[in-house]
């Protein structure tokens, strides 16, 4: 069992004030302005999610540079600088005075550091602190930011039924710097800083003591594992890589189109924000289950059951009307927010911790390209039959062959 007392659960703990702001304002948040935006500006349905998607690219080409930075200077050190210029860009959105600026806006100060905010920074942390208990803490951090997402999703739609969404975009900002800064400020990027070792115990990852150190301005990390080059040369990476692609690809569709989806199945606008609402809940209790179950059985035997189950959810979603039947996929689809710390604790298992930032980075790169075209595809297509059912089918598909990759991705690991 972990120890209690160890120094790296208070990372976790302080881990999810970023992952909360990041996750509850960029990631699921942006759904809450889809509409909005549509009244106000007169975007279509395809050309706002064209933003929101060309968000996610941004920020997936955008991770490489961001994971060979925290590699060099530490993720805590991007994280701070990312909250700050994440809430510059909220301030500045909600005064965006056409969509030209608007797409400027957000595809700049927005979406090229808010996924540091919402994942890249914090994943880069915990991987450091944690090895034997890598899944359990990135899953305890995503419980925990789920909590906190729900808090902000409310704020947020609360903030756009009343005063519209430039205010609720100021009250994003806000957010972002109130509970981000914070914490990341208090964290340290490795145990080693602090004279500790992943999991508190009294050796390195490697059992070795004599692995070589790396220091840069005050941030220590222990080479073990592979370099990028490396990684990017086994069938693993691409493998995993192509799997979080499909499934990555899947996710933003949901998370772009879910209150609109909602709409569509015949709820209002303020009633699929409570769907959301009850989504984020229902991640924080059951990201932890699935954790706790990815250090015990296997963690790409878990993701493959948990993409099996999302597939099966999203089904049901399709062929279901607005009863109970709705809420239980709801519920269901709510463990899709396993699925990222699930993987990021793959990546730290399989290439170890000498450039897990860069190898990360590399493989949101590759991400990107799933999270770009699959929301864009929905976008246009619900514009041309204001209808969701071939985009929810694909999407079922698009899950089980994700399943079906994860579960024959070789096991080896670098310790």
């Amino acid at each position: 069992m972990p120890k209690v007392e160890f120094y790296g659960w208070k990372i976790v703990a302080l881990m999810i004030g970023p992952r909360s702001a990041g996750n509850g304002v960029y990631i699921l948040g942006n759904t809450l302005f889809v509409i909005p935006l549509e009244e106000s500006l007169g975007l279509g349905r395809s050309v706002s999610s064209l933003m929101f998607a060309l968000g996610g690219v941004i920020g997936g080409i955008s991770a490489p540079v961001s994971g060979i930075l925290m590699d060099r200077w530490g993720p805590r050190r991007v994280l701070i600088i990312s909250v700050l210029i994440g809430c510059i860009g909220y301030f500045l959105l909600g005064l965006a005075p056409n969509i030209l600026i608007l797409f400027l806006i957000f595809l700049g100060p927005i979406s090229l550091v808010m996924l540091n905010v919402a994942f890249n920074a914090s994943s880069g942390i915990i991987n450091n602190w944690f090895d034997r208990y890598k899944s359990t803490a990135f899953s305890l951090m995503q419980g925990g930011s789920g909590l906190g997402s729900l808090i902000i999703i409310t704020v947020l739609a609360y903030s756009i039924d009343s005063w519209g969404w430039r205010t609720a975009s100021g009250i994003a900002g806000l957010l972002v710097l109130a509970i981000g800064l914070p914490t990341a400020y208090a964290s340290r990027n490795t145990p080693e800083e602090l004279g500790l070792q992943p999991d508190g115990t009294n050796k390195s990852v490697s059992g070795s003591q004599e692995l070589p150190i790396r220091k840069a301005k005050g941030y220590l990390v222990v080479l073990e594992g592979m370099d990028s080059m490396q990684a990017m040369k086994t069938i693993r990476f691409w493998m995993l890589a192509i799997s979080s692609t499909i499934f990555g690809g899947a996710i933003a569709t949901l998370g772009i189109h879910f209150v609109p989806i909602m709409v569509w199945k015949g709820l209002t606008e303020v009633q699929g924000a409570m769907m959301l609402t009850f989504l984020a809940l229902g991640s924080a209790f059951t990201v932890i289950f699935v954790g706790t179950l990815a250090d015990r059985y296997g963690r790409l035997l878990i993701a493959s059951i948990a993409c099996i189950f999302l597939g099966i959810a999203i089904f049901i979603l399709r062929l279901g009307g607005t009863g109970i039947s709705l809420w239980i996929a709801v519920a269901v689809l709510s463990a899709s927010s396993c699925l990222y710390p699930l993987t990021w604790s793959i990546v730290g298992e399989l290439f170890g911790r000498k450039s897990y930032s860069t190898i990360r980075g590399y493989m949101m790169a590759v991400q990107s390209v799933g999270t770009l075209v699959m929301p864009l595809i929905a976008g246009f297509y619900y514009d041309s039959t204001e209808d969701y059912s071939l985009t929810l089918m694909v999407l079922t598909i698009l899950w089980m062959m994700a399943a079906v990759l994860l579960f024959v991705t070789p096991r080896k690991s670098t310790s």
